[in-house]
């Protein structure tokens, strides 16, 4: 595979994007930069990268079938982080639909899943407050007092991707329900979820077989999201 390593970039997902429209890369590669002046977070909004995070793009030869491929990648992400703790450690990661991953109360990562449909191509981009001190959050390093080394985390999380995505490919979300149940940041809240102009609120009931959100309304409607942004009630 292909690695590109930089210093400081302005996006490592924009950079893959050109790499894949422009067709530099047909196969699989990696983009990781120290910092990034202009990372990308859900609708276009700055995602803060400095020096200490860990800040990736992985282009990705393969279209997934199923519309819980962006929960796939959280869960790689969330088993990488699991394997950082130890016993003593009294803190609790968990994944919050449909591409965020707490610690405790805290957004440490985001990832965004972007599909090249007609290039066979998929960029995945991914930071995580591993070492670094974010100005409305905290880092892992924070919360378990000791240095992440960022490569060995980036090859765990790899290696967890490239272990599994067959065999999720084949099962799609049952692969994933047990362990996402038991890590489910949403479990037992009333949220907002918002798409497109248009909001709805009521009480989260999991997600379906196809990991798409249930939301009961206040009329005891239940509607099911295979998108949207959440707020807390």
């Amino acid at each position: 595979m292909y690695i590109e390593k930089h210093k400081i970039i302005k996006s490592t997902k924009e950079l893959a994007d050109k790499y894949i429209i422009t067709q530099q890369h047909t196969d699989n590669f990696l983009i990781i930069s120290e910092t990034q002046t202009n990372g990308l977070g859900r609708k276009g909004q700055l995602w803060e990268s400095p020096l200490g995070g860990l800040w990736f793009s992985l282009g990705m030869k393969h279209i997934s079938k199923h519309i819980c491929f962006p929960l796939f990648i959280g869960v790689c992400v969330l088993k990488a982080l699991e394997s950082l703790k130890n016993e003593q450690d009294q803190c609790f990661f968990k994944i919050k639909w449909p591409n965020d991953v707490y610690l405790d109360d805290n957004k440490i990562c985001g990832l965004l899943c972007a599909s090249h449909r007609k290039l066979g191509m998929t960029n995945i981009g991914i930071g995580v407050n591993t070492n670094n001190s974010p100005a409305f959050s905290i880092s892992i390093k924070d919360k378990l007092q000791k240095d992440i080394n960022n490569e060995e985390f980036l090859h765990k999380i790899l290696d967890l991707f490239f272990r599994d995505y067959l065999q999720f490919e084949a099962e799609g979300f049952q692969f994933l329900s047990a362990y996402y149940a038991e890590h489910d940041y949403l479990l037992n809240k009333r949220i907002e979820i918002e798409t497109g102009d248009t909001r709805y609120a009521g009480n989260y009931l999991g997600l379906n077989e196809e990991g798409a959100l249930m939301l009961q309304l206040e009329n005891d409607i239940v509607n099911t999201f295979l998108s949207g942004t959440i707020y807390f009630l």
